[in-house]
């Protein structure tokens, strides 16, 4: 299904009240931007005419942000409020952030502008152990490229987009077209369309000066493709750029199956301009494979050169998108295709995603794919290194797998095979997970309290009281899973009596940490049980990674421990 807007289907009159018109009888799911508490209603009739119901229904909502509504054996309309809700059902316009401004409906996949692209679950890769577009092709390990896109598709991707470097060209010719052709096979094979970016304006080296990189370039961090003073010479553009897309060209001619686009230019700044436009249009010349560019946000695209604009000299608009909530992204996504529509361009989005932007991978994913939008994360693994000294550590903020096939975020996994998270604010309410239903919670704490006290602790005995509390957090949703307990209480079984007294004492505090947390949480929600032996969550000031393991309130530890301080000391190897 894919997103399609209807002009003058749902809007304001003059008088500022909403009218529609009828809607043609193939809309089978919709969306419609105008706003009002959490409704459901049955649409009475034939499902012919219930999309005109939907909006009707909608339209006497009140003033609010209606969301969309679907379809089962009895056509239903859910019309749900921004995530921003309005204070109360009988809210002013004001409250509720919006009037009716518009309609966007599902159909059968009309829209040319969201078709071409709408179908791209897609990643942007450098294996786990590269940091950039130079040592990921000089350094290139087919085995471990071949493993990497096994698992993506198996996780459901069907798209990458990677680049590739000048100066590597340089160095190796036909050795890195040979590289890229077998990327391309592979993917291919596995159901992978391929998208390349021959030129980079992306750079996060902190020791570069505006020089030139070079193939032996090493520094964690990336540099721009080509050198900042080379994208501004005409002369590197003829006698070294152009032979370097004849080679790529070459290599990879349009009919090479598996290569859907060229992505002439990442996240080029506005004085790139000329050099975008010049590299796009001798892209038309050497190859019919569709050119786009990556736009680090979508007003970018209307850069012109002497009156003439980069998005009119793609084939297709792409852009990025870093939105730090969802009304962020549907104005973001609204103005991109505005651009795209104008310009008569299909269109997707090449990049989305990143831990410290909030921009989270899975509601990322939600969001374009309930626009009917063509989607690509930044980016696949998560990488081995820690990025330069100075720079955005990239390893923190990017990646979802890790280069043994484990997972950091199950959730944007799920949303890849189109499972969401329930936040509550569809049909179906939450139900959150209560770790005591069965009373083997307040069992556990009993156990764990008895072995704290004992004398002669048994480690493997331990290990296991903190396993079972930790997994009646973790399956109870009642913990954060960026440092998974479970995983700590395996490797202290594994240690087990040969375990260090410097061990011993922080197996303890991580214990006791966890039985806390347990007992504040097992109950339900906060609120419901959250003064449980005397510990009000509110002390909880650190009660996110790992529940605050290093931090127990009023048990001598200060309220600012950190887990650097206890990973200096990290007799358990806990902290990576």
């Amino acid at each position: 299904m894919q997103l399609r807007t209807i002009a003058a289907e749902v809007e304001t009159d003059p008088n500022g009240r909403c009218q529609h018109s009828g809607l043609p009888a193939t809309h089978q799911q919709g969306v419609l931007r105008s706003g009002a508490p959490n409704t459901t209603a049955r649409v009475s009739g034939p499902t012919a005419g219930w999309g005109d119901q939907c909006a009707q229904l909608c339209c006497t909502a009140g003033p609010a942000q209606c969301r969309f509504w679907s379809v089962g054996p009895s056509p239903t309309c859910v019309l749900f409020s921004r995530y921003a809700a309005p204070k109360d059902a009988g809210g002013t316009a004001e409250d509720a952030f919006a009037t009716t401004s518009g309609a966007v409906y599902y159909n059968d996949g009309a829209d040319p502008i969201l078709r071409p692209y709408s179908h791209l679950k897609g990643f942007n890769y450098f294996p786990a152990s590269s940091m950039n577009d130079i040592d990921m092709w000089r350094d290139f390990n087919e085995t471990t490229t071949a493993v990497d896109l096994q698992r993506a598709s198996r996780a459901g991707f069907n798209f990458a987009r990677t680049w590739v470097n000048y100066v590597v060209w340089e160095a190796e010719g036909s050795r890195l077209t040979a590289k890229l052709q077998y990327f391309v096979t592979i993917a291919n094979s596995l159901g992978i369309q391929v998208m390349i970016a021959p030129f980079n304006s992306y750079r996060s080296c902190v020791s570069e000066d505006g020089g030139t990189p070079t193939y032996n370039f090493t520094a964690a961090c990336f540099f721009s493709s080509p050198a900042e003073h080379q994208v501004h010479d005409p002369g590197w553009w003829k006698n070294s750029g152009e032979p370097y897309i004849d080679a790529l060209t070459q290599a990879l001619p349009s009919d090479t199956p598996g290569l859907l686009l060229w992505d002439v230019v990442n996240e080029p700044q506005e004085s790139w301009a000329p050099f975008v436009l010049h590299f796009l249009q001798y892209f038309k010349k050497k190859t019919t494979t569709p050119r786009t560019f990556g736009a680090s946000y979508a007003q970018a695209q209307l850069w012109a050169v002497n009156g003439t604009s980069l998005v009119s000299a793609v084939d297709v608009s792409s852009f990025h998108s870093y939105h730090s909530s969802w009304e962020g992204g549907l104005s973001t996504y609204d103005a991109a295709t505005s651009i795209a529509r104008e310009n008569r361009k299909p269109i997707f989005t090449s990049e989305v995603g990143c831990i410290a932007r909030a921009s989270s991978y899975d509601q990322g994913i939600e969001l374009a794919t309930a626009y009917g939008m063509g989607w690509t994360i930044w980016e696949l693994m998560v990488l081995d290194k820690e990025s330069e000294q100075g720079t955005v550590n990239r390893r923190n903020i990017h990646g979802i797998l890790y280069g043994d096939g484990t997972v950091r975020d199950t959730a944007a996994i799920a949303a890849v095979q189109g499972f969401y998270l329930n936040r509550g604010v569809g049909p179906s309410k939450v139900a959150p997970g209560v770790a005591n239903e069965e009373n083997h919670g307040t069992s556990i704490i009993e156990a764990g309290n008895s072995w704290l006290v004992k004398p002669n602790r048994s480690i493997s005995e331990g290990a296991m009281i903190l396993d079972q509390v930790a997994a009646l957090l973790e399956s109870s949703g009642t913990t954060p899973m960026n440092l998974p307990v479970s995983g700590f209480a395996r490797k202290l079984a594994a240690v087990g009596a040969t375990l260090s007294s410097a061990g011993r004492r922080q197996m303890v505090r991580l214990l006791e940490a966890q039985l806390d947390a347990l007992a504040t949480s097992m109950d339900g929600p906060v609120g419901v049980n959250s003064n449980l032996f005397g510990h009000n969550v509110s002390q909880y000031d650190t009660w996110e990674p790992g529940i605050a393991i290093f931090h127990r309130p009023n048990h001598g530890v200060l309220p600012n421990a950190s887990t650097v301080a206890c990973c200096e000391a990290d007799a358990l190897a806990l902290c990576g």
